[in-house]
């Protein structure tokens, strides 16, 4: 799962996380099966993406979740930033506390 801007066959750096992907082909409209983003997408899924679930594992809430957001804080970061504001801060923060499992 190593980045390759030239070659569109091999996967984007970071895009073999798991994420959950529900089928909207019209084949299995409730399936939902466990694959990385971008081979979710290449076969027509869209990736369930859970609002707070800063390191991606599935779950909202605990350290790996918690750490990157303090770490960001003050500063932009794709991952930590959940409000998309450009910044990390304190509606971040009550985003993650709000969705914590």
């Amino acid at each position: 799962c190593n980045g390759d801007p030239n070659n569109p066959n091999v996967f984007p750096a970071g895009a073999c996380d798991p994420v959950e992907c529900q089928d909207v082909s019209g084949l299995d409209a409730y399936n939902v099966e466990t694959f990385d983003a971008t081979t979710c997408i290449r076969f027509g899924g869209v990736p369930i993406v859970l609002l707070g679930d800063i390191n991606g594992d599935g779950h909202v809430g605990g350290l790996p979740d918690l750490l990157p957001l303090i770490n960001g804080w003050g500063h932009p970061s794709l991952e930590a930033d959940l409000d998309g504001s450009g910044t990390v801060d304190i509606a971040d923060l009550l985003i993650l506390f709000t969705h914590w499992e």
